[in-house]
């Protein structure tokens, strides 16, 4: 009894808690109706503003409901008006362009069907949660009160006759919200073609965003190699040659040529060295993920605290780390150049199915995605892979720069 007890009063709460969304839902419903009734230009003047109204409302349900459920509900919206569209683009213009994409948008519709059906539902089931309270109070109550009025020898069938009714009206509660719950899940629900049409277009923008840093990395390794280690080879054998033409003739010019090229060749095998680093650093390969990330907080310029929180003894596939790698070594750059901090902490979390970094430095924040910093190139790395990278940097600080990435991605995302 006491469990039936504790999930009617859950029910009863997830349900007064959808009364909010059901009267915004009721009230946006009945007047957009209105206005579309009175007057359609008026009602179409005012349906992106009903549109928007009817997005937030069913965007909080999506919420609601998917803490009951256990199972997020998510819905992408097409946005009414490109961000990149100039603010004197003409209003009437503009507005014209809403209101079109508004009616052309499956959403609109869906959150209109949404809106009317949880208007009406969701209003009735507020009512009817008093009323079966009412009902179980009731049921209680009337057992000791037939108990002790004189005249009523069959009180003792009362308590009978009565428990199954107050079972089942505690039972009703934790089932009517659920049934709810899922109702308006499955009509807020982004249909499985448009997740998938919205997936492809998703896969397609990070493939080739991975080809394009690919290919600039292999453009970074030709100009490496030609303007450094090349140039330096070819110096070196040309020392060499003119060293042999004057062994005999001038020993001394001969054997100061040779230790040119001496030098050379070191240089160049540091050049080398460096650049097989950029391509995947021994460090990495020899020690793992977390000791590589030390290694890279302990060369930066800004003093860096590191914590690592390692839930799995297993190492992440070899393409995650670099890339990992790269993002943390490309953050702390960033930091040192950029954010005027004098601190930074450096979080690694390393799961069964998920790497998660959090680079947080105390600078002046206001770091820009746009302005050319490396964040495009850790965010195109890091999308190759399915990951997510996410910057939050107001103006006077601190700037966080959270990576996610799953352990599970193939070695090679091309």
């Amino acid at each position: 009894m006491l469990t039936s007890l504790h999930r009617a009063c859950l029910g009863s709460r997830q349900l007064l808690s959808g009364g909010p969304t059901a009267l915004l839902a009721l009230v946006a419903f009945v007047l957009t109706a209105a206005a579309l009734a009175s007057s359609p230009p008026l009602g179409a003047l005012l349906l992106p503003v009903a549109a928007t109204a009817n997005r937030k409302v069913a965007t909080r349900e999506r919420r609601r409901v998917g803490r009951l459920l256990g199972t997020p509900v998510e819905y992408r919206y097409a946005p009414l008006l490109d961000a990149a569209t100039p603010a004197g683009h003409g209003y009437a213009r503009r507005w014209l362009t809403i209101i079109v994409r508004t009616l052309a948008a499956r959403s609109t519709y869906q959150d209109a069907a949404w809106t009317a059906v949880h208007g009406l539902l969701g209003t009735a089931l507020i009512a009817l949660v008093p009323a079966l309270w009412a009902a179980a109070i009731a049921a209680v109550a009337a057992v000791p009160f037939w108990l002790f009025v004189p005249g009523t020898s069959a009180a003792w069938l009362l308590p009978t006759a009565l428990a199954p009714v107050t079972l089942l009206v505690l039972r009703s509660l934790p089932t009517f919200a659920h049934a709810q719950a899922r109702l308006s899940a499955r009509m807020l629900a982004e249909p499985a073609q448009a997740r998938m049409s919205a997936r492809l277009v998703e896969l397609a923008e990070t493939r080739a965003g991975a080809l394009a840093a690919h290919s600039a990395e292999l453009r970074r390794i030709e100009r490496d190699l030609h303007d450094g280690a090349q140039a330096r080879l070819v110096s070196i054998a040309l020392r060499l040659a003119l060293a042999e033409r004057r062994m005999t003739s001038d020993p001394v010019l001969a054997a100061d040529l040779v230790g040119q090229a001496r030098e050379g060749a070191e240089a160049a095998m540091g050049e080398l060295r460096d650049l097989i680093r950029g391509l995947y650093p021994p460090i990495l390969a020899d020690r793992g993920l977390v000791t590589a990330v030390e290694a890279l907080a302990a060369r930066s310029p800004v003093p860096v605290t590191v914590t690592v929180d390692a839930r799995t003894a297993e190492r992440p596939p070899a393409a995650v780390e670099a890339a990992a790698y790269f993002g943390v070594s490309e953050a702390l750059a960033n930091v040192a150049k950029h954010s005027g901090a004098g601190q930074a902490t450096l979080g690694l979390v390393l799961d069964d199915d998920r790497l998660v970094i959090v680079v947080t430095d105390d600078g002046t924040g206001g770091a820009d995605e746009s302005r050319g910093t490396g964040l495009s190139g850790i965010r195109h790395r890091v999308a190759a892979f399915d990951g997510s990278l996410a910057l939050s940097s107001p103006a006077g600080g601190p700037t966080v720069l959270t990576i996610r990435l799953p352990c599970t991605a193939e070695a090679d995302p091309l």
